[in-house]
């Protein structure tokens, strides 16, 4: 009897010893998930789910969804919605040939689990996912699936923008063009009257610049452009907007501080033009007209304040800066 007693205590110590054995090498399992994941493909720990994550309804739907999207801020903002829906993560990142995208809120401690989208003669766009807990494998399965889903889509937006892009700069200078200028002052205008943050803009003109194309040419006029396009460039911060307005006249955007451009940019750009070989060669100057974005201010009132002090600066003898 003692007997039998022992051997039924024993077996029951075991099964119980089995069970938690049992759950200690599923925990570990699924700790290791990132582990296996990422050598998946290798035929090394490769784990095979047993279904999909979407059935082939879902996945047309998610596909027209994304589909329609060509913005590729909105594109990444409807992603990260459908994401957030069905695996807790906190933040997107997508790094693109045409800029980087966000969605969601960083939070400091944060894992990362990046996903490649590779196109035949194009550059692999790197999508990264930060979550704060260890993602299940059903939650990678997810993330893989709708990764799929998004690829031609991410691809279509891309070179959306890229055409955009290539629309909105003027050929020559590579700054943004007339349109490009229209669009980009109407929407920091309202961001900033809505923010009450400052925003200053510049209306630039090059000083004796018609004698160059007269007695030269166009070509040269074109490297005067050119040179004085780069030193531009070169005195913003980055931040800030440089755009050609038409012919020898140019327009800067600055956000923030006021006295920024006034104290800092625009002298770092005057004492660059007076350096620069081509544009001393030619004795070119600038003039430059300064406007202060007001609480009744439209985009138009705001240029026209800006272009009226330009010519004040060139009433005044050309080679500073007025303002309005």
């Amino acid at each position: 009897m003692v007997f039998a007693n022992h051997y039924t205590n024993t077996t029951q110590m075991k099964r119980k010893m089995a069970k938690s054995h049992f759950f200690d090498r599923s925990e570990t399992l699924e700790n290791l998930t990132p582990f296996y994941d990422s050598t998946t493909g290798t035929g090394f720990f490769n784990l095979k789910q047993q279904e999909n994550a979407f059935s082939d309804k879902e996945s047309r739907h998610l596909l027209e969804s994304f589909s329609s999207c060509l913005d590729l801020q909105q594109l990444l903002q409807k992603y990260y919605a459908e994401l957030k829906a069905r695996v807790s993560v906190n933040h997107l990142a997508i790094d693109t040939p045409v800029g980087h995208y966000r969605a969601g809120q960083t939070n400091a401690g944060q894992s990362e689990k990046s996903m490649i989208a590779e196109y035949d003669d194009e550059p692999a766009i790197q999508i990264r996912h930060f979550y704060n807990n260890t993602l299940s494998i059903r939650a990678q399965q997810i993330i893989r699936e709708l990764h799929k889903i998004l690829r031609i889509p991410l691809r279509n937006a891309i070179a959306f923008t890229q055409l955009q892009q290539v629309a909105m700069k003027d050929p020559l200078t590579s700054l943004g063009n007339r349109t490009m200028y229209n669009d980009t002052l109407s929407k920091l205008c309202r961001q900033s009257q809505r923010t009450g943050e400052d925003l200053t803009l510049l209306v630039l003109d090059l000083d004796k610049f018609k004698p160059v194309n007269d007695f030269y040419g166009h070509n040269e006029g074109d490297k005067v452009l050119v040179a004085f396009s780069e030193e531009l460039s070169r005195s913003l911060r980055a931040s800030d907007y440089a755009f050609r307005f038409g012919g020898d006249e140019f327009c800067c955007i600055i956000q923030g501080d006021k006295s920024v451009a006034n104290n800092k940019i625009v002298p770092r750009l005057l004492h660059a033009i007076r350096n620069n070989v081509i544009l001393k060669k030619h004795d070119i100057t600038c003039s430059v007209g300064l406007a202060e974005l007001e609480a009744n201010d439209t985009p138009e009132s705001l240029f026209l304040r800006a272009d009226e002090a330009l010519y004040s600066a060139k009433r005044q003898g050309r080679d500073c800066i007025v303002h309005a």
